[in-house]
């Protein structure tokens, strides 16, 4: 760009640079005027530069400036929304894309951030937005190519996170076969099909990848040469898609390195597919294999294994498959043929039988640093045999044994051991930059309140800089944030020790002391901050909160001691509120939500206090207790293993957990065969709970609950309705009145079925089977009012009187009143009423001819009463027409 050689006079003097003035006495400044240099104009290349931005569309001058300081000042003068093509050819300026991708994605933070340029990491987002928002029925091929060929050359990596599915009837989505073929330079791709949120244009099979998907896919798969990672997240894949899938990644890709299909649910037939083009020169540079919750058993992994054997695979990812304790042993004996350095058998089904095998592996295996055999069956005993193998392996860095039964004890001397293992490889310290992107994205994670991605990456940060006091600082915040109480402190007490002097470390920690309750530390880091600093304003406030908050304390422990419940609970609420990651004020209060029988407040403190703690097994005895107690015998179950994590041999939670093992065990039976339709063994399981635990109300009321519901679904309506009565005395459950209720309508006790259905509305009168209930016994009703007294004895319409009167005195013995107690008994009297009638009716001629002449005699609706006028029992003489006994010959 070239400037005017000739200036007037006028023109120099008010564009002159600042240096050539004599001390500025030519300028007029007022220091208290703010808008002293409104009229005094701008440098007349400030205004070049203006005049470029604004034209910049017609003449892109951008190289033609010759000073960087130019090219920048024009950057941040131009607007973010010119043309794409325009800008990627022009402008290759880190901080303008950088600019653009943050004006564009606010909320989103690249994790590559320190890698690459921000140009292509701009052109990738745009790219995959791109892919992922277009409809199949907006596709414009030749549109697509345009916008391919212009990100192109800066595209490595395609992040597909979901495709919009199609609204016709096959069901395909946008071909990709354009957009990978012409990608030249793709070396990373992650898809996913199957989504989920498709909103109310919703319909079978629209989520699903098809084979036309599968097959323009993989078209346009064999023209990325330079492919290095094939990742497809989450689609469901045929066998002939994975055979498709495999012979395309083996013509087009022979640079692959990363082989993924994460929760595919390809299943053995389709791994046994995807394996069938695969020759012995095929993917020779393949180091990953993730192929984690696809259904394969061990059937597969055989055949796997044999594929991958004399290959150089690094890490082989197999969590959630059912391969058992046989597929897990053909891994770790293929491992020896392999140089694998990260294995996963996370929750695999596998079991103690393991061992022998994990045992050699651990002992003769030199190349693994992470394996994971964590959510699997290992025996307790393990534990220590496996500590004397790690203590020999010095390769191992990584053992993941949560959730095999191992001990919490054993588990963490193991850790230490691999902990010393890892320390040698520390000395491969990142590079500061690495160090400082690392800090720079856990900065930009915590200002958008993402704390546990900030997390990740201050520990990276930590282990590439562990004597940087300030990103201990910066990770003890966010564990602060978290409410890691004990991580928080160490953090801070490491900083402390690195920089004695840095007071808002210690303010910090003594806060943390004080939410934890800790008045001691709380005060003495406190003291010492306000020494340095009286008029420290968060150090002030938390001090002043330390003495009210202990005395406070004190009051409450008295009146729990004195048996003051209640007070103690408000006192403790309030103590909480200062003090929130307390374990003995929470502890306390959970014991007094105990002592006035408020269990469901007693379980929420309970959990506070196991994960505050996590070390607690008193705690999770009490929580399981109390859990039993309300009949929560699942999760009660997994609360008393956590405590025999801890300590497998403690004397309360182990016996406690053979009974909750053997009562649980029992509940679940009985809700499987009722989902299952197996009412009959429901039933028995029902009364197999009952006897089980009969001193546990709650426990009862489960069995008795399905034996309610059983033998309503079985047909038995009498014993159904003494069931429901006796779950119904326990706990007053709106669900199993209207159990009864459907009981008493099979009894044709119709009046009592609705009074029992409003009893229902009157606990949740918003439940909608109880309204649905009460107008399908009134419609029952109405249809049974009209009796057939035939069918109630039992005999034909040709029957003898003397036949009648037979039959009426077997019925009449059979429904006596005197037979039955409680609800059987209102049952039996309205039966041995329609007896009596029946009988009334059928020996008299002239009220029998009215009746086979469809008119009830004793039809209230014809003007007479129940009975005719009369009583019916005029036969049984006076008194009780229950009283007498039959004396049949």
């Amino acid at each position: 760009m070239k400037y005017p050689n000739t200036l007037d006079l006028n023109t120099y003097r008010a564009y002159m640079c600042a240096r050539h003035l004599n001390r500025d006495k030519n300028r007029q400044l007022d220091a208290i005027n703010l808008d002293w240099d409104l009229n005094v104009p701008e440098p007349l290349k400030i205004l070049c530069l203006k005049a470029i931005a604004d034209s910049w569309m017609t003449v892109p001058y951008f190289r033609e400036l010759p000073l960087c300081e130019d090219r920048q000042y024009l950057l941040d003068l131009l607007d973010l929304n010119f043309p794409l093509e325009t800008l990627c050819s022009r402008v290759r300026s880190d901080a303008f894309w950088k600019r653009a991708f943050h004006h564009r994605w606010r909320t989103f933070v690249p994790i590559e951030v320190g890698t690459k340029p921000w140009i292509r990491i701009y052109l990738e987002q745009h790219l995959s937005e791109m892919v992922e928002h277009l409809k199949p029925t907006d596709y414009d091929q030749e549109g697509i190519k345009k916008i391919v060929d212009l990100c192109s050359p800066f595209v490595r990596e395609l992040r597909i996170k979901r495709l919009q599915p199609s609204l016709s009837d096959n069901s395909d989505h946008i071909p990709l076969d354009v957009v990978l073929a012409n990608l030249r330079r793709l070396q990373r791709i992650s898809l996913t099909y199957d989504v989920k949120d498709v909103g109310h244009n919703f319909f079978l099979g629209c989520a699903t990848i098809t084979e036309m998907d599968v097959k323009l896919m993989t078209q346009g798969l064999e023209r990325c040469s330079e492919l290095t990672e094939f990742r497809l997240h989450s689609s469901k894949l045929e066998p002939t898609m994975m055979k498709r899938i495999s012979a395309a990644l083996g013509k087009g890709c022979p640079n692959l390195r990363t082989i993924a299909f994460p929760h595919c649910r390809c299943g053995d037939i389709g791994l046994r597919a995807f394996c069938e083009p695969i020759k012995p020169n095929s993917f020779p540079n393949v180091r990953e294999v993730v192929l984690t919750n696809n259904f394969l058993s061990p059937e597969s992994v055989q055949e796997l294994t044999r594929r991958l054997r004399h290959r150089q695979i690094e890490r082989l990812d197999l969590r959630l498959n059912p391969i058992l304790t046989e597929g897990a042993s053909l891994i770790m004996m293929s491992v020896f043929y392999m140089p694998l350095q990260e294995l996963n058998l996370s929750c695999c089904s596998i079991d103690e039988q393991i061992e022998e095998y994990l045992l050699m592996l651990i002992r003769f295996n030199y190349t693994i640093k992470r394996f994971d055999i964590s959510s699997n069956r290992l025996s307790p005993a393990m534990g220590e045999r496996l500590l004397q193998r790690v203590y020999e392996n010095k390769t191992l860095q990584q053992f993941d044994l949560r959730n095999t039964d191992i001990s919490y004890d054993v588990r963490a001397i193991i850790d230490e051991v691999i902990l010393e293992n890892r320390d040698p490889h520390s000395a491969e310290t990142a590079s500061q930059a690495e160090i400082d992107r690392h800090l720079e994205i856990g900065r930009d994670f915590l200002a958008r309140g993402q704390l546990s991605d900030a997390l990740t990456h201050y520990h990276a940060a930590v282990e590439g800089d562990p004597e940087n006091y300030l990103t201990y600082f910066k990770r003890g915040t966010v564990y602060f944030a978290l409410g890691k109480a004990k991580f928080a402190i160490s953090d801070f007490t490491r900083v402390l020790e690195l920089k004695p002097d840095f007071t808002a470390a210690r303010a910090q920690r003594g806060s943390v002391y004080l939410k934890m309750g800790d008045f001691e530390n709380a005060e003495m880091d406190l003291m010492i901050v306000l020494r340095m600093d009286p008029h420290h304003p968060e150090a002030n406030m938390h001090f002043s909160r330390i003495g009210p908050a202990r005395d406070q304390w004190v009051l409450c422990v008295d009146l729990m001691e004195r048996g003051d419940f209640n007070t103690a609970i408000a006192l403790l609420t309030q103590l909480l509120e200062v003090c929130p990651w307390s374990v003995p004020i929470r502890e306390a209060r959970a014991q007094m939500y105990l002592r006035i029988g408020d269990r469901m407040a007693a379980v929420s403190d309970f959990r506070s206090v196991n994960r505050l703690s996590h070390d607690s097994t008193d705690g999770y005895y009490q929580l399981s207790r109390i859990l039993y107690d309300i009949g929560d015998s699942g999760t009660a179950l997994k609360e008393i293993r956590e405590c025999l994590k801890l300590d497998p041999e403690h004397k309360d939670c182990f016996p406690l957990y053979k009974k909750l093992k053997k009562v649980d065990k029992v509940y679940v039976e009985g809700q499987q065969a009722q989902e299952e339709q197996r009412y009959a063994d429901c039933i028995a399981a029902g009364e197999k709970l009952v006897k089980l635990e009969p001193d546990v109300p709650m426990i009862v009321y489960n069995g008795k609950q399905l034996l309610c519901s059983c033998l309503v679904k079985e047909e038995q309506f009498t014993s159904a309705v003494s069931r429901c009565r006796e779950a119904l005395d326990i706990y007053s459950d709106p669900e199993v009145m209207c159990d009864r209720a459907e009981a008493l309508i099979g009894a044709e006790m119709y009046d009592e079925a609705i009074a029992q259905y409003r009893e229902a509305l009157e606990i949740n009168d918003n439940l909608q089977r109880a309204k649905d209930g009460i107008e399908q016994a009134q419609r029952v009703q109405k249809q049974a009012e009209r009796r057939d007294y035939y069918k109630i004895l039992g005999v034909k319409r040709s029957a003898t009187k003397q036949e009648i009167v037979k039959a009426y005195r077997k019925a009449a013995q059979k429904w006596h009143p005197d037979n039955f107690q409680g609800d059987e008994k209102k049952m039996a009297e309205k039966k041995f009423i329609d007896v009596a009638a029946a009988k009334e009716v059928l020996t008299d001629p002239e009220k029998r001819k009215q009746f086979d002449a469809g008119q009830d005699p004793l039809d209230p609706e014809a003007g007479r009463n129940g009975f005719g006028g009369g009583n019916p029992f005029h036969h049984f003489h006076h008194g009780s027409p229950f009283q007498f006994k039959f004396h049949f010959t």
